[in-house]
């Protein structure tokens, strides 16, 4: 069990934690099925969100799991068929339907079995795309920024996010995802110097970046220090943010705020449904800083 789950059941017990504070930590920046199963949370999602090989593993997980459904509908599939031609030989036209309409069902139920099985990739887990067709998605544009990469490191762990909601001038919880990224660009100075905007609606990050021509579909390999947005079950909504730590070129890795209501590390595979795009910042380059820097000292030998 994770140590967060043992906390506050810990803190249930004591009378510390009311349940209904317990309900309330869910935000609507997590992705809801990954909250809502605890299975998921506790073991495939600890390895998914901080092993470089999780992914896959959690891929092998599900795959497994759909295989097993898979057996069970075949079964299911031949004795409904059996049970359809017993029914025609007695004669029995009211049974005979039930069990036509059964086989159709069932057949249907194991085509779309047999579709989510072929996106199985050689590893076990599920590819997005090929790799013929990843060698096709746009490789990182501008340099980047580590900067904005090691401040978000420094609060993985954070739970609940009163500082960065609080830092925002909420006088109580709100979803904290933007919230995060905006602290966190605050604190390179990137807000100041209109590198990223500060926002608390995902959708305003998102169009602020479109405006900007600052903007790319999923189908990118993103540089450390871009912006990612997301857009759970892939229904064209715009639900949570992150940073992109790093992307090996089959995988994003990004640090999230107010992910399970905690800023922690998570895993992607790049071109993932539910990538809905990246903000790409005009970072400034190590000449550019110099200069600000030096502008900066100037103000204050002037002071």
């Amino acid at each position: 069990m994770g140590n967060e789950k043992v906390r506050r059941i810990q803190l249930l017990r004591s009378g510390c934690f009311s349940k209904q504070q317990a309900v309330e930590s869910y935000s609507s920046d997590d992705n809801p099925v990954e909250y809502a199963s605890g299975r998921m949370s506790e073991t495939a999602s600890r390895v998914l969100h901080k092993s470089p090989d999780g992914a896959a593993t959690a891929g092998r997980q599900g795959a497994k799991a759909t295989k097993n459904v898979l057996k069970k509908v075949v079964i299911s599939f031949a004795r409904a068929a059996r049970a359809a031609v017993e029914a025609i030989k007695a004669s029995d036209a009211t049974i005979a339907a039930a069990g036509s309409t059964a086989v159709i069902i069932i057949i249907v139920c194991v085509l779309f079995c047999t579709v989510f099985c072929v996106f199985e990739d050689s590893s076990g887990g599920i590819q997005v795309y090929s790799e013929e067709e990843l060698l096709s998605f746009e490789e990182g544009v501008g340099i980047g920024s580590t900067d904005i990469v090691k401040v978000a490191s420094t609060q993985i762990g954070n739970w609940n996010g009163r500082k960065f909601w609080s830092w925002y001038d909420f006088g109580s919880r709100q979803p904290w995802c933007a919230c995060f990224v905006s602290w966190c660009a605050n604190q390179c100075g990137y807000i100041k110097a209109g590198v990223i905007p500060k926002f608390a609606l995902v959708t305003d990050g998102i169009s602020w970046f479109k405006k900007k021509g600052e903007w790319r579909s999923r189908k990118y390999k993103p540089r450390p220090g871009d912006i990612i947005f997301f857009d759970w079950y892939g229904d064209g909504s715009r639900d949570h943010v992150g940073i992109v730590e790093s992307c090996d070129g089959r995988y994003v890795h990004t640090i999230e705020g107010n992910s399970s209501n905690l800023c922690r590390r998570k895993t992607y595979p790049v071109g993932w449904y539910e990538i809905y795009g990246y903000g790409v910042p005009k970072y400034p380059g190590p000449k550019e800083k110099k200069s600000e820097k030096k502008a900066e000292s100037e103000k204050t030998d002037k002071k």
